[in-house]
């Protein structure tokens, strides 16, 4: 920050002198003098004293005064050192060969050949018959519930998206709750103190 200052009263400093350069041809010394003037009144004008200003005439006479430059003295340069900064590691998708799909046996018309171990509406069932999946509200406050009551009751789980990414905004809330308790408390509380 005091080089930037001493940088700036530099540069301020060396416009003034080329501004005090350049007008030094044109420096007259002037010359105001007041001379009150009686003015005949009229019937149109009233009677006022005002003083009049005698402007002086330049004339260029001699060629224009040398001016000595002012020694600057160097700068030190200041050297950026390049900081290894932390970096994420570099993703690098690995290549996937396999085709996406849910497989399933015929299901029978009468879904003779399928197990329901929950209570079904009888529009679910309809569905669970023609695409062999079907959603239904529960009661559990967490996908993690449900997946362990289903692994406990050997009943097919399919895993959606939004159940693995909320997963992951519990793991953030709770990465963020130990950063603040452990560092960011304890860093504002020395701010605090230091202000």
């Amino acid at each position: 920050m005091k080089q930037i200052l001493q940088t700036g009263l530099m540069a301020a400093l060396a416009v003034l002198l080329l501004s005090m350069a350049a007008c030094q041809d044109q420096q007259v010394s002037p010359t105001i003098t007041a001379q009150v003037s009686e003015v005949v009144p009229t019937s149109t004008a009233p009677p006022v004293a005002s003083p009049t200003i005698v402007i002086p005439k330049v004339t260029k006479t001699a060629a224009p005064a040398t001016v000595t430059p002012v020694e600057i003295a160097p700068q030190p340069t200041s050297q950026v050192v390049a900081v290894s900064m932390p970096q994420f590691a570099q993703f690098k998708p690995a290549p996937v060969d396999s085709l996406p799909a849910i497989f399933h046996e015929p299901i029978a018309p009468d879904m003779g050949n399928v197990l329901v171990p929950f209570a079904l509406s009888p529009d679910q069932l309809v569905r669970l018959g023609q695409s062999g999946l079907v959603v239904s509200p529960g009661v559990e406050k967490e996908f993690f519930t449900v997946y362990e009551k289903a692994r406990y009751d050997n009943v097919p789980i399919f895993v959606t998206s939004d159940s693995l990414l909320h997963s992951y905004h519990l793991i953030f809330d709770k990465v963020l709750r130990t950063a603040e308790r452990q560092a960011f408390i304890p860093l504002l509380s020395e701010l605090n103190e230091a202000m």
